[in-house]
């Protein structure tokens, strides 16, 4: 009788239990850069922050299973929709991240006062814009180059090898394996 009740305990505990909070972060490397080099730039870099909570169970997030996401000026909190605070628009439109795959969102966020309004607007794969009414800013595009790292929240980002570090690499491999030969031969 003892184990029947600890059984039915246990069952009972795994059918209330819940996945914990996910905190996370996506970090978006190098993009084409459309105005100013029109070209890819390895350096070019965006990062997403969100908490994420599988309230359904199904293994894949979606917008309403965000409780907190932070990318440029853009804050969502749960229960918030898009903010239009007369000068200040705010938005996470739309949010989907299964693990193992790339998240995909679409935020803005866009002051539009008299003196100087502006905006950025990221759409997860496609693009990134800053934009002003001087007519300055930025349009990055991504490109398959383009990496993409989801990581937890607090994990340090890992750097990207520039071009100079892989022939440093194979200058000093080709070394290694000169000095090899030469120690064969006299030995």
């Amino acid at each position: 009788m003892l184990k029947k009740m600890a059984l039915m305990a246990g069952l009972a505990a795994c059918g209330i239990a819940r996945a914990e909070v996910q905190h996370l972060k996506v970090v978006y490397q190098g993009f084409h850069d459309e105005i100013y080099t029109q070209s890819f730039q390895a350096h070019l870099q965006q990062i997403a922050y969100f908490d994420v909570d599988d309230r359904n169970g199904d293994g894949t997030f979606s917008h309403d299973e965000v409780i907190e996401f932070e990318w440029s000026d853009v804050y969502y909190t749960a229960g918030s929709s898009c903010t239009d605070g007369g000068v200040i628009w705010n938005c996470l439109s739309s949010f989907s991240y299964t693990p193992g795959s790339n998240p995909s969102f679409a935020a803005t966020f866009h002051v539009s006062d008299d003196m100087f309004p502006w905006g950025v607007t990221l759409v997860a794969g496609q693009y990134y814009r800053y934009s002003t009414q001087h007519g300055r800013g930025e349009y990055w595009t991504w490109t398959p180059r383009t990496r993409t790292l989801v990581l937890p929240a607090g994990a340090p980002i890992p750097a990207v090898p520039e071009p100079a570090q892989y022939g440093m690499l194979g200058l000093g491999l080709a070394g290694i394996l000169a000095t090899s030969l030469r120690r064969r031969r006299a030995g």
